[in-house]
């Protein structure tokens, strides 16, 4: 994938940005140290087989304004499963290029390398109640990792940005 020059870095896998172990702290350092990086551009590799897990790390992706390129992979696990996700509207719903893979056959990868420069941060267009927006985008954006007791209002922002992720998967998504 890197070309002219680019740096490409795997990081963990993670469910939220709002890192609870010490995987999920290193990606969080990541997204943070190149947010605003003239160029940079996460790839959110996703299980296409979960897309309703997936959207909600898109979901803060655009809440952090990071430009995204989401991949479904596993693309043919999905299928088999009789998962079907419409890539267009997805895309569309999203503002963000959304290709699929089949990472260990090598398909898709080239669609993926022509999307790095389609890149743009997330749409996301959740209002969130404000005693829960505030206090979650501080923690998205503040220099320091959440606590290690989770404050009472992220269960509720997880459960806001699952339902939105929730909507947005079954209009986009059927079977399975």
């Amino acid at each position: 994938l890197a070309g002219d020059g680019a740096e490409v870095v795997d990081s963990p896998g993670l469910n939220s940005l709002l890192p609870l172990s010490e995987d999920e702290q290193v990606t969080w350092d990541l997204v943070r140290s190149v947010r605003g990086e003239e160029g940079a551009v996460v790839v959110q590799v996703a299980d296409a087989k979960n897309l309703r897990r997936a959207l909600l790390l898109t979901l803060q992706l655009g809440q952090l304004e990071v430009p995204t390129v989401l991949v479904l992979n596993m693309h043919d696990e999905a299928e088999a499963r009789g998962i079907r996700v419409d890539l267009r509207g997805l895309e569309e719903a999203l503002g963000i290029p959304v290709r699929a893979t089949v990472a260990t056959q090598g398909l898709g990868i080239g669609e993926l390398t022509a999307a790095l420069g389609e890149a743009r941060a997330p749409r996301n267009h959740l209002p969130l109640p404000e005693d829960v927006a505030g206090p979650a985008l501080g923690l998205l954006t503040g220099s320091e990792p959440p606590p290690p007791t989770p404050p009472p209002f992220l269960a509720r922002y997880h459960e806001s940005l699952l339902a939105h992720a929730g909507a947005i998967a079954g209009r986009h998504a059927t079977g399975g």
